[in-house]
């Protein structure tokens, strides 16, 4: 792939690589040829380069194309300058300096000045061209077919068969062509404007450059070696010896027969090991992990028979088994319940009352009262979060692929689904049916602090491992991290911070589903292709916020085997659904067209497992939770503060662009913060061009080995980020990874790999930016270690 701009540059790997045969150096270089017709002589020619010139010019279809052979012929024995007695050709000097310029990835303006001072310092009368497209010109005749076809700037699709008339993408809605600020559009009476491709892939068809190869006859004798000249004793010298070679020859006999009949393989750097079966269309056919067994694409499917022990870190608290008890029939479906029941009316723990809290710790207290075989008992309902957090269920149909609900689009409908029933369950044993939840309002002034009613050592809510440094009135921090410890803010300067963290989260960053929920998970791929904004924190820093930092994994909150341990955590994330509703609600109240769940049909019918309040084991499909009036529930009680609380600039904090060093990625995130230019393919976008598509900074290919919790900064335009106050507009986002232990008695971690993404509609808006070509990124390390792919910036709309 790449980026079409208003001028492209051509492939320089498509020039041949002859070796020095090229520039005239071979030993037998005056040997035969001389100044006779090629077409009319049999003698050997001089070298690599002549000989493939004079079998093209021999085998050539059509006048035209044997004059341009032939003037290359010319100029493989025309002179470099006059009395040139080093044997250097105009024809050999040429294809060398391509060749160097295309090794040392050397762009066309920069070459074409040194051809310029090289002409100027050889000889009077030299051959050599003066400018980079006469120097292509000099090879033209040697090129080969090379086609331009329209890309997707996300890379979803490309522009041809059944898409070859689509103005947009069908996958992601990005638009086709790049659409110019002072563009009129057509205008009536003119011939319409050349529209600019967002992003062009430059395709080198293949059975052109196989003609080629076949055409020189010691480049023929050496394709044809594996049949003919092969040494066959037994020994794995090459892929010929091994038996899936062997295997092809016996499937395709005819195919083995021929020794013309070429293999061919591909590698590339990263690419995951599954190829594609090539069945009918390429472009629809499955991904395969070389058995059969493996399907990539539809909803993820768990079933409790499969369930088995979890991954959990070094040192672990039991109770050590997460699966749910058997059940002696089938799941059933989940049903909705009878719109004739009771609304129930989720409100704030700090607001709710104590009558409703007291009520709360009474239905914790039956919980635990329970036998741990009943599936409704306090140990059976934290033991969900450990069975679908830490590699309990597999997925069905792909035992070898985990189900991790966290870094995903199932982080919201699992949540709501678990809290569900968890609410029910408590109704039941309350004999209740109006019983509510209530929730943790930590992103309101007057919920951040840990509720007292938790705190209180001799109530059923209270847990021992959670941070003793943490109890009321302590302020809670949205951006907690472990390894930074305490910070100095009066609780005015934290309450604010906390806000413009919300804003951020919920409004500047949360603009399209992808980016609010999470990426797509579906059957056949590996988990956590990475958070939406919420999970990613406040959502993970309050669960390290809340957990024991003295305990060497954070217990219980602030690992995910053990967070649903905590009483705190049902309030906690119901908060976190609270949050789902409002950002639906506000994208309506607002117009913000992104604010919408998805469609896609992959989501809507992956399933959980859960018992319900009669100990029935049901199935509970992402469709189903969708709809919270349906659920018979609704929130009230709290406002939005924080929707007014749009962070400020800060003034020169990004003054040293011009000290900036080049970083090579990936790149180890190990104590220093790491400094990247990353360039815009469009600035200056219109307000039609925004609405429509959503700028997007991907950090891509972050890697953690999973034995502590991760979190680093991402700052924009701030290369003095030291500079920038708690909540600053150019601290664009947070990544927050709680640890992945890894169940091999090793005590290491299991490896994580994800993605994360950052809007910039906004922010850029913000920094004054927007006609910037380049925006500077500042990776800062706050606490564990991680390694860094690479960033990027597309343009997405869902």
């Amino acid at each position: 792939m790449m980026e079409d701009d208003d001028e492209e540059e051509e492939d320089d790997d498509i020039y041949p690589n002859y070796g020095d045969t090229a520039t005239g150096h071979d030993e037998d270089e005056e040997a035969g040829g001389g100044d006779q017709d090629e077409e009319a002589s049999d003698e050997p020619v001089d070298d690599d380069l002549r000989r493939a010139i004079a079998d093209a010019h021999r085998d050539a279809e059509t006048e035209n194309e044997k004059r341009k052979l032939k003037g290359m012929l010319d100029d493989h024995k025309k002179k470099l300058y006059p009395n040139c007695e080093d044997g250097n050709t105009k024809l050999g000097a040429t294809l060398e300096l391509l060749q160097w310029k295309a090794e040392a990835g050397i762009c066309d303006k920069p070459f074409e000045k040194l051809l310029k001072i090289m002409k100027r310092r050889f000889p009077k009368d030299n051959e050599l061209p003066d400018s980079t497209y006469e120097a292509k010109k000099v090879l033209c005749p040697l090129g080969l077919e090379v086609l331009k076809i329209h890309a997707c700037i996300n890379d979803c699709i490309l522009y041809r068969l059944e898409y070859e008339n689509l103005e947009k993408c069908p996958v992601c809605n990005a638009l086709r062509y790049k659409i110019r600020r002072d563009d009129p559009g057509d205008v009536e009476g003119e011939p319409p404007r050349k529209r600019v491709p967002a992003k062009v892939m430059w395709y080198a068809p293949i059975i052109p450059r196989l003609k080629r190869l076949f055409r020189n006859k010691e480049h023929a004798r050496l394709l044809r070696w594996h049949k003919e000249d092969r040494k066959k004793d037994e020994m794995l010298r090459h892929p010929a010896d091994g038996s899936q070679w062997r295997k092809i020859d016996r499937e395709f006999p005819d195919f083995a027969e021929d020794a013309r009949n070429l293999r061919a393989f591909l590698t590339v750097s990263g690419l995951d090991p599954h190829i594609v079966l090539c069945a009918g269309d390429a472009a629809t056919a499955p991904l395969s992990n070389g058995s059969g067994d493996r399907t990539i694409g539809g909803p993820i499917v768990t079933n409790i028979q499969t369930c088995t022990k979890p991954k959990l870190p070094p040192n672990p608290i039991p109770p050590l088994y997460c699966c749910p008890p058997m059940s002696a029939s089938e799941p059933i479906n989940f049903t909705l319940p009878d719109p004739a029941e009771p609304l129930r009316v989720r409100r704030p723990v700090h607001a709710v009352g104590a009558e409703h809290m007291a009520k709360y710790e009474r239905a914790i207290a039956l919980m635990k009262a329970l036998p741990h075989s009943d599936p409704r008992s306090f140990y059976q309902t934290a033991n969900i979060h450990c069975a679908y957090c830490t590699g309990s269920y597999h997925q069905t149909g792909n035992p070898g692929l985990d189900v991790q609900i966290h870094f995903s689009w199932f982080f919201y409908p699992f949540h709501r689904a678990y809290l569900y029933f968890f609410e029910r369950i408590a109704a039941k044993l309350l004999e209740e049916p109006g019983f509510a939840l209530p929730f943790w309002s930590w992103d309101v002034p007057e919920g951040m602090q840990l509720p007292p009613e938790f705190a209180n050592s001799s109530s059923p809510l209270y847990d021992p491992l959670r941070n003793p440094r943490h109890v009321p009135p302590k302020i809670v921090d949205l951006e907690f991290a472990r390894q930074v410890g305490e910070n100095n803010f009066t609780d005015e300067q934290q309450i604010q911070q906390n806000l413009r963290v919300m804003y951020k989260q919920m409004i500047t960053n949360a603009a399209l589903p992808s980016l609010f929920h999470g990426q797509p998970f579906r059957a056949g791929e590996a988990d956590r292709p990475g958070a939406g904004t919420v999970e990613l924190f406040p959502h993970n820093t309050m669960h390290t916020w809340t957990g024991d930092v003295a305990e060497p994994n954070v217990e219980n909150m602030g690992i995910y085997y053990s967070a649903g341990r905590d009483p705190l955590f049902y309030p906690h994330h119901n908060n976190i659904d609270r949050l789902w509703v409002a950002w639906r609600d506000i994208g309506a109240s607002r117009g913000y067209r992104g604010h919408v769940d998805f469609t896609d049909p992959d989501w809507l019918d992956s399933s959980f497992l859960f018992y319900d309040e009669e100990a029935r084991l049901v199935r509970i499909t992402v469709r189903d939770v969708l709809d919270i009036e349906k659920l018979r529930y609704r929130f009230d009680g709290v406002d939005m503060p924080w929707l007014d609380a749009r962070p400020p600039a800060t003034p020169d904090v990004n003054n040293k662009r011009g000290l900036l060093k080049s970083v090579r990625f990936p790149v180890s995130l190990d104590g220093a913060a790491v400094t990247a230019e990353v360039r815009r393919s469009r600035v200056l976008r219109s307000r039609r061009e925004k609405d429509a598509q959503e700028e997007v900074l991907v950090v891509e290919g972050i890697e953690t080995d999973g034995t502590d919790m991760v979190k680093f900064d991402v700052y924009v335009n701030a290369m003095q980020h030291e500079k920038v106050e708690p909540g600053g507009r150019e601290m664009a986002e947070s990544f927050v990874c709680l640890s992945h232990p890894s169940m091999d008695g090793t005590g290491k971690g299991m490896a994580i790999k994800t993605s994360m993404r950052v809007a910039l509609n906004e922010l850029l808006e913000d920094l004054g930016a927007d006609g910037d070509e380049i925006v500077t990124v500042t990776l800062v390390p706050r606490h564990g270690k991680v390694k860094i792919g690479g960033l990027r910036i597309v343009y997405m709309m869902e």
